[in-house]
């Protein structure tokens, strides 16, 4: 039955196992356990006793991302437990209404979208923040040193490569410059004054 539903769960979001293997190599465990608290599971069987630690996931621009927030949430109850948290700004959003919580925040471009995000967090207790859009990407990639130092992981990119895959020319031209085949692309002014087709 497990494995199944690690199956599953790896099948709907890859993310949700990224999670699963940071928390068992983060070297914000100890912390965690401090902050967030932790129960202690008592196994029949041998009689030992495990450390399972709560960790809340805070999922940002939650809209219509439900298979996101339930892959989340099935991977929790799979490893020790903790619940998934949406924010959005329309509190009408689907994912709102499939997460254990939600809370409403201004748009990314707004200067206080973070400090709403960073009050979430220490009201939720949460452990992973996940943003899902490409205009709050460049946000929390330049901020994420703020939240590493309260023992939160963030699922970013540094800032550069946050920005070379915000811009379609650049991650162009960083592919062809790896070897990797990508898709040709120019600005406006190089392209050819007659060019054949198909492009």
């Amino acid at each position: 039955k497990n494995s199944s539903l690690r199956r599953a769960t790896s099948e709907a979001c890859p993310a949700a196992v990224w999670y699963g293997r940071w928390r068992k190599a983060s070297p914000f465990a100890p912390a965690i356990s401090s902050r967030f608290g932790a129960r202690t599971a008592h196994s029949s069987r041998s009689g030992s006793r495990r450390l399972t630690v709560s960790l809340n996931v805070l999922i940002t621009a939650g809209s219509r991302r439900v298979p996101l927030v339930r892959a989340f949430q099935r991977a929790l109850r799979a490893s020790g437990g903790g619940q998934v948290v949406v924010a959005d700004v329309n509190p009408l959003s689907p994912a709102v209404y499939a997460a254990d919580r939600s809370h409403q925040v201004p748009l990314a471009t707004d200067p206080m979208y973070l400090a709403a995000i960073a009050e979430i967090c220490q009201v939720e207790r949460i452990g992973l923040v996940v943003p899902t859009i490409d205009d709050e990407l460049s946000v929390f990639a330049e901020q994420v040193g703020q939240f590493t130092e309260a023992g939160i992981r963030v699922a970013i990119s540094p800032p550069g490569t946050t920005a070379i895959c915000n811009d379609k020319y650049t991650t162009c031209r960083t592919l062809a410059a790896r070897g990797i085949e990508a898709v040709e692309t120019r600005l406006p002014a190089e392209l050819p004054l007659d060019p054949g087709f198909p492009l």
